[in-house]
């Protein structure tokens, strides 16, 4: 890879969320700033869960296309990575409201193994960046305390369980 970063397409989980929408808001915005951009891509493929919507103004911008599914589902994962083909993946998706507390897991854990297994069995995927959380660290009330990679897991709740098992699967 050049210093530059060129793929030819990005994969992005989550955009429905906030947070995979300034993902995807940056990303265009960056491959459209031609005098001071850091990486290029011919186009951005976007795994979104039932009802998501894309950020104002990607919907209409060629570059973008979307594949419906949901990383609870090893068929829909396998799709998104074929559609994706050679890449960069930045997984977003997440569960932080569910509807019951298994569903951290099935997604935040299971959904990450079940998307990363696919994207490594086709082999295309240059890198790969996932997001996580400071809640596999814990909560700290105390400003003056900074959490580091090497500060020892203390989970908050069941979501920042579902994190951890995450990183833990992760490496």
């Amino acid at each position: 890879m050049s210093a530059v970063g060129h793929v030819e397409t990005i994969a992005v989980t989550g955009v429905s969320g906030w947070l995979g929408a300034r993902v995807l808001e940056m990303l265009l915005a960056e491959v459209d700033d031609v005098p001071r951009r850091r990486l290029t891509f011919e186009r951005v493929v976007c795994f979104m869960h039932g009802a998501g919507t894309l950020p104002e103004g990607a919907a209409s911008d060629p570059r973008v296309s979307t594949i419906e599914g949901d990383v609870r589902s090893a068929d829909d994962v396998v799709r998104f990575a074929a559609a994706a083909g050679p890449c960069a993946l930045i997984h977003c998706a997440g569960m932080i409201h569910p509807q019951r507390y298994a569903e951290f897991f099935e997604v935040n854990t299971e959904g990450t193994r079940r998307l990363l297994d696919a994207f490594v069995a086709r082999g295309e995927c240059e890198r790969a960046v996932l997001v996580s959380s400071n809640s596999p660290i814990g909560v700290s009330r105390d400003p003056e305390v900074v959490f580091t990679e090497e500060s020892p897991f203390n989970p908050y709740m069941e979501y920042g369980r579902s994190k951890v098992a995450m990183e833990l699967y992760i490496g």
